[in-house]
């Protein structure tokens, strides 16, 4: 089955003779060498093929796999961050990375974001709220980013830092939206570094973004885990006191099969 412009799929309904007992992955490895084209089972299927009659989908197999890791800090003596975000699988081949910092912090700026994370389409009710998101396709290896009145978005490469900014308001400022949307090209092992206005704004004004690239490039590290942890730790040296907003760093990293 093949949609226009999409990769195949093939549902296969199957069973085992003998109650044997056949990994799915094995099954997989045949239909490759079958279709002379690399193939691997759908997110969420089944792990083996038994007696009982089932149907398993088997899509192309992408090019890339996706890691990531995030952090969160709440301001002050608050006990909710108004942080909100999605990591999310959406269709085969695709990875959603979204971030909303929803306008002050605590439970009702909580509530904001999370409406815009799950409602995207409605983000006019969610009041002033930022859009920040990341769509990454794991065949070709291409990000594109969505933005509205979101904080800078970097990404790691070998050994250097790009930069995407957003000009645009955040959502409800103006009942017209106007995201500013880019794609970028990315390669094994580099990472892409989300994070909110609370992070960028503990770091002296006059030089954020050239901070935070030093920060993100001080630990050499493939997991994005470690390295959210990192970036926010560093961070938060630049100030005393609690933090004086709510602070996310969310990190996905793309490593090729």
């Amino acid at each position: 089955y093949c949609e226009e412009h999409r990769r195949q799929e093939v549902y296969l309904t199957m069973s085992t003779r003998r109650r044997r007992c056949v990994a799915v992955k094995d099954i997989a490895a045949a239909l490759t060498k079958l279709m002379k084209k690399a193939m691997m089972p759908a997110r969420d299927s089944r792990a083996f093929v038994g007696g009982e009659r089932v149907t398993v989908l088997f899509v192309e197999r992408t090019n890339f796999q996706v890691l990531y890791g995030v952090e969160k800090a709440v301001k002050g003596k608050e006990r909710v961050s108004g942080d909100n975000f999605s990591l999310r699988y959406c269709r085969e081949g695709q990875f959603i990375g979204a971030l909303s910092d929803g306008m002050g912090s605590g439970l009702t700026a909580y509530r904001e974001s999370e409406l815009v994370i799950d409602l995207l389409e409605q983000f006019l009710e969610a009041g002033f709220s930022t859009i920040d998101i990341a769509s990454l396709d794991l065949y070709t290896g291409v990000c594109d980013f969505l933005k509205v009145g979101a904080s800078t978005t970097f990404i790691r490469r070998e050994n250097w830092v790009e930069t995407i900014s957003s000009t645009s308001l955040p959502a409800g400022v103006f009942h017209k939206l106007e995201p500013d949307c880019t794609g970028k090209k990315l390669y094994d092992g580099d990472m892409v570094i989300m994070v909110t206005d609370g992070v960028m704004d503990a770091l002296p004004a006059a030089h954020q973004e050239s901070l935070m690239k030093d920060i993100i490039m001080e630990h050499d590290t493939g997991n994005p885990s470690e390295l959210a942890a990192y970036i926010l730790g560093r961070v938060r040296q630049y100030r005393e006191k609690e933090p004086s907003d709510d602070m996310t760093v969310l990190v996905m990293g793309l490593v090729k099969y």
